[in-house]
């Protein structure tokens, strides 16, 4: 039986944000909380899904949605999670409204790390992107209360700041201007994801734009690290992940800029080992192995309200997309999402 190392819970579809690049899946939650009325997860449900996890084996705890901060009782959640010896817990959020009293009191409950949304160094054009007028200024003061926090308190010393950042037509350019914003506000790093179901082609790169990028942001991204002083392990580490974008040794950039990230299923099924560690739960009860399905229309694994996760984790609905996972696997681009460490101990493509 795999270990399930790695659990992903939604506890709240609702968010601060209208994420353009978002909308196949704000368009499947709509449907999810129509259909189920499941905008919000019952916590003793989040709660008994991460103990039955902690005996398969978890060591990781995302806390994502929606936004978690919508839900009422996340502290109660991060608490509980964080109760568990060995386990991490993370937030995704946009950091909206979030108040210095909530984050210490999120971190005193136990919070690692939390993933902030920031998509531009530019006020306008991140508030363009995320459809609402002041999500730039939102995410910014979130940065400003947790880097503070971490640098004033001992406690909360080993506790990461990271950005969660897509990399779009709009803001591909804004790359090493937002590293560099990144950099002075101490953060400790940056998720950098493509675009995918791309509904319109309205975000996806040209295939001039990737050459660009490969070409001449990337080296300057580089030079930015570079001038910084963060060192030879950080600036080694962001020329393997940066160049690992839109790599021709995998895939032609003609396929990138249609947002097929694969040149065959087949190869994409090989690459990707998400299922055999990592389990999301819905706020229905409904488990995914792979968080594509909320916009591939790939079938659950099975619903927790009705079976334990264990049965479900070795079910034969589990087994079956371990083996053959979806023909739409060729756009999906998890795989070439990346971490890019601002310091060492961030750097997770190497040896530290």
């Amino acid at each position: 039986m795999p270990k399930l190392t790695k659990i992903l819970i939604k506890p709240a579809l609702q968010c601060f944000h209208r994420c353009r690049h978002c909308e196949p899946r704000q368009n499947y939650y709509r449907d999810l909380v129509n259909k189920n009325d499941a905008s919000q997860m019952p916590l003793e449900m989040a709660e008994r899904f991460i103990k039955e996890a902690y005996f398969l084996g978890m060591e990781e705890c995302l806390i994502s949605g929606g936004d978690p901060l919508l839900y009422p009782h996340l502290r109660e959640l991060v608490k509980y999670a964080g109760s568990f010896e060995g386990v991490s817990v993370y937030i995704n959020s946009s950091g909206h409204n979030l108040t210095e009293q909530y984050a210490y009191d999120l971190l005193t409950a136990g919070l690692n790390s939390m993933h902030i949304s920031l998509d531009s160094p530019y006020a306008e054009k991140h508030n363009h992107l995320r459809g609402i007028d002041n999500a730039w200024e939102n995410s910014v003061n979130t940065i400003d209360i947790l880097t503070g926090m971490k640098r004033s308190n001992p406690s909360f010393s080993k506790f990461i700041v990271q950005l969660n950042t897509v990399i779009t037509r709009h803001n591909y350019m804004d790359i090493p201007e937002l590293v560099d914003l990144a950099l002075r506000k101490r953060v400790d790093s940056i998720y950098l994801m493509n675009v995918y179901g791309d509904i319109g082609n309205l975000f996806l790169l040209s295939t001039q734009q990737i050459e660009e990028f490969r070409n001449r942001i990337i080296p300057e991204v580089l030079k930015v690290l570079n001038k910084s002083g963060t060192g030879n392990l950080v600036v080694e580490n962001a020329e393997e992940v940066l160049h690992s974008f839109f790599s021709k040794e995998y895939n032609t950039i003609e396929n990138y800029a249609e947002g097929i990230y694969w040149s065959e299923a087949e190869a994409a099924k090989r690459a990707c080992n998400i299922p055999d560690y990592w389990a999301l739960l819905e706020p229905d009860g409904s488990i995914l192995p792979c968080c594509m399905m909320e916009i591939s229309e790939g079938k659950i694994a099975g619903n927790f309200k009705s079976k334990s996760l264990a049965d479900i984790w070795t079910g034969d609905a589990y087994e079956a997309f371990r083996r053959d996972k979806l023909e739409y696997c060729k756009a999906c681009p998890i795989v070439y999402n990346k971490t890019l460490g601002l310091v060492p101990e961030m750097c997770k493509q190497m040896k530290y």
